[in-house]
């Protein structure tokens, strides 16, 4: 388990990108952590910081929505919290859940996350450049 930053993980546009380089070894952390089965503290503590990390990233994307009026912003604050929610169940389960459990948690958070970039990010992204156009047009 380990994401790779590629040119898949890029939507074009500059603040969204630079947070997606610095997210990406975070994930990256936790999910090594979670392979070698890290004390619950660690993982608390990986949980913590990735939690702070994404609701900034995503502070970020919602003023960009707001800003340039972006069509699709209830959905995609929905994935958002969505996320959100996630980490807050694994630190819930961290203490009684079995390595299998932490396992499939890990794998659905991976997933989101690319997912989420691959989809809705890029759509913002891609938007976020179309309006940009139009400012310089």
């Amino acid at each position: 388990m380990s994401i790779e930053l590629d040119e898949s993980l890029l939507v074009g546009h500059e603040v969204i990108d630079k947070d997606h380089r610095d997210l990406v070894p975070l994930v990256n952390v936790f999910l090594a952590s979670i392979k070698k089965g890290a004390g619950k503290h660690s993982l608390y503590d990986d949980v913590d910081e990735l939690s702070v990390k994404f609701s900034a990233h995503f502070e970020r994307e919602n003023q960009l929505m707001a800003e340039f009026r972006y069509p699709d912003t209830q959905a995609h604050l929905a994935e958002h919290k969505a996320l959100l929610g996630d980490f807050g169940k694994f630190l819930q389960a961290v203490d009684d859940a079995t390595d299998d459990e932490m396992v499939a948690t890990t794998k659905s958070i991976e997933e989101w996350f690319l997912k989420h970039i691959a989809g809705s990010d890029k759509r913002l992204g891609q938007y976020l450049r179309e309006q940009a156009a139009k400012t310089k047009g």
